[in-house]
């Protein structure tokens, strides 16, 4: 799921406010839409990597179709090996 997820962030387009906080977005697929904020880009970007995690979960229990994103394949189930470590996701 790791390289999916980066796959999708990849996309993610980003906006500054005039207080100097951040609002992202990714749209690339009607099924991976999510937005976050942040006070940084940094903070952005993990609220992103949540949203995108809640949403292929979701997705995947709901046994909905995932795109590929960048030739990189979504995952097959709930059970994925992420940074070395069993991660289980329901």
């Amino acid at each position: 799921m790791e390289a999916y997820i980066q796959a999708v962030l990849r996309h993610a387009t980003y906006d500054i406010d005039s207080d100097g906080s951040t609002f992202g977005a990714i749209d690339i697929a009607p099924e991976l839409a999510v937005s976050a904020a942040g006070a940084t880009r940094a903070q952005c970007t993990a609220a992103l990597e949540r949203a995108l995690y809640q949403c292929v979960r979701a997705a995947l229990q709901a046994q909905r179709h995932l795109p590929s994103i960048d030739g990189i394949l979504p995952p097959t189930d709930n059970h994925e090996q992420v940074s070395g470590a069993t991660r289980h996701t329901s």
